[in-house]
């Protein structure tokens, strides 16, 4: 699971009004949650932006670095790929104009001029990428009702080198709180907003509510999410070069900019529209992502109602006659309608169905089938998914325990003074590594590094790139000692196996976790379907109102 910070961008574009702003906010949470992939994408949206709406633009990220200036702190994390295994390093996420990303930050900006200066024909676009999480009771108890984006909430100084993490309240900027400051601070035609966090679909509800027994939506905000509102999304990694970054949220920057958010090169033209952007990464996107629409959260809600067979709001038709019409007419690419927007939403979910089956051909009678069917294809997905995790933890769990007795044991022997580790080495082992391990369990060290890094990065460079190559070969030098150890020798033998079994159950639960994604994709873009048609039966024309003012939303020019 990803824990998710956060890329918010809060965008306005050229709509013919002179008055709209962009906001771009980018918390990284702190800095070894703060992957390499958000600064890119940040980067790379910030400075499209900023080349169509010069002087439109504020961007809020991480620790606040701005170009020209001297570093705050190393607020970015990214792996490589070297001779001597994988390095982690620290970086300044330089921005022109930036600040940082504390939720504190990102209040005031509603209060600020910007905010105010939006009027009541301009369009307000906010994007959220990166990291989003369920937020919590006072119990820590995590819940989905008020969904989290992860703001900034690390302090550093540099010249003692203390350091501290904000609690959850400073971090969570949640869904409730998102909603009001739209309602109450900007005075805009509408809000579009495109969210690729962890947990993203939650952010569908600040225009979606229950009113009255019936789904209600507000046109004024609407926009797109890479993911539903109970699962975590693809993506977001320090190695941007690796084959792990990939998903919603880097597809739709490089859609929306026509540029490759790793090289930086042009790859298209620039999308015209957030829906635009939106599709086109929905039908490039292969990982467990389930791209939504406010549109498509709106219909799913009546999905659900219909499904429970509760009384339609007119009399034109019955439960049973709006349950059968919802069931019968949910497939894709049918024209149920002549409705201009009901044939495009059909056509677009007809692409993502038809690159499903060329992907895989076996689903192909699933998808084109009974709804029935299709979920059934979808819970035995589900239940493949939960099994190859479960396989995984199994061995994972056992393999963590050799590690750490084994990166125990090389502590302590490093710390007899027998190794033959240099002298720089011994020190990041004995005062770093192995004494955060000893007093708040194996593996702190390791994390602990990486903030001590954020800070040495800018104060002591040195210091820092030692600490990177100790820390890319420490568990080989512990595995390669433990090998010749004969009360450790077994477990660095197994521990060897088990890792490179865990190796290939992950790209298999990689791929069954992609196929779920697949699936449930499908079902529920199918569900959408079923219920526009249901409610033209129905007849209902304040939820098609609700639903017309939504698809004209989701329509907002770039």
């Amino acid at each position: 699971m990803r824990i998710h910070t956060l890329l918010l961008v809060i965008f306005a574009t050229a709509t013919g009004f002179s008055q709209n702003k962009v906001l771009i906010i980018s918390g990284g949470g702190s800095p070894a949650g703060n992957h390499y992939s958000q600064y890119l994408q940040t980067k790379t949206l910030f400075d499209h932006v900023a080349g169509q709406s010069p002087g439109k633009v504020d961007v809020y990220f991480g620790a606040g670095n701005r170009s020209g200036e001297s570093p705050v702190l190393a607020d970015v994390h990214r792996q490589l790929n070297a001779s001597d295994g994988v390095r982690e390093v620290m970086l300044p996420g330089f921005i022109d104009g930036n600040q940082s990303a504390s939720k504190q930050n990102v209040l005031n900006y509603f209060d600020g001029n910007a905010a105010r200066e939006l009027g009541a024909n301009d369009t307000f676009f906010l994007f959220v990428s990166d990291h989003g999480m369920p937020n919590q009771t006072a119990d820590g108890t995590s819940h989905l009702e008020d969904n989290c984006i992860d703001l900034w909430g690390f302090n550093a100084d540099l010249t003692t080198g203390q350091m501290q993490n904000a609690n959850f309240e400073n971090r969570c900027l949640s869904k409730n709180e998102l909603k009001l400051q739209l309602e109450q601070k900007i005075n805009a035609k509408q809000t579009v907003f495109a969210m690729s966090q962890c947990y993203s679909g939650g952010f569908h509800q600040m225009s979606v509510v229950e009113k009255a027994g019936y789904p209600s939506a507000n046109p004024k905000v609407c926009g797109f999410t890479a993911i539903t509102e109970d699962t975590t999304a693809s993506g977001c990694t320090p190695d941007v070069d690796g084959p792990g970054y990939q998903g919603y949220e880097r597809y739709f920057t490089q859609q929306l900019t026509g540029l490759d958010v790793v090289s930086g090169k042009k790859l298209r033209n620039a999308k015209k529209s957030i829906q635009e952007a939106h599709r086109a990464a929905t039908l490039e996107d292969f990982t467990k992502d389930i791209p939504l629409a406010t549109s498509d959260y709106y219909l799913l809600q009546w999905a659900q109602r219909i499904e429970n067979s509760r009384n339609p709001r007119t009399n034109v038709i019955t439960a049973q006659q709006a349950k059968e019409i919802y069931t019968r007419d949910s497939l894709v690419g049918e024209n149920y309608q002549t409705d201009v927007a009901y044939r495009s939403k059909s056509a677009f979910f007809s692409r993502m169905q038809d690159e499903v089956i060329k992907a895989h051909p076996t689903l192909q009678a699933s998808l084109t089938g009974s709804l029935d069917g299709l979920r059934a294809a979808e819970l035995l997905a589900k239940n493949q998914e939960n099994r190859d995790q479960q396989s995984i933890g199994q061995i994972a769990q056992t393999a963590q325990q050799y590690t750490n007795a084994i990166i125990s044991g090389w502590n302590q022997f490093v710390l007899s003074g027998k190794s033959q580790l240099d002298p720089a080495e011994i020190e990041l082992e004995t005062r770093l590594f192995g004494a955060y391990d000893r007093q708040y369990g194996p593996g702190a060290g390791d994390q602990v590094s990486l903030y001590i890094m954020s800070i040495k990065s800018v104060v002591e460079p040195a210091l820092s790139e030692n600490i990177s190559r100790y820390k890319a070969g420490r568990f080989n030098y512990a595995l390669n000692w433990a090998l010749a150890q004969p009360n450790l020798q077994q477990a660095a033998v197994r521990l060897k196996e088990m890792n490179a079994r865990i190796e290939q159950l992950v790209a298999i639960a990689v791929a069954s976790q992609k196929k779920h994604g697949l699936v449930r994709r499908m079902l529920l873009y199918r569900k959408a379907l079923g219920s526009w048609n249901a409610l033209v039966q129905m007849n209902d024309q304040e939820a098609l109102n609700d639903l017309r003012g939504l698809l004209d939303c989701e329509l907002a020019s770039m």
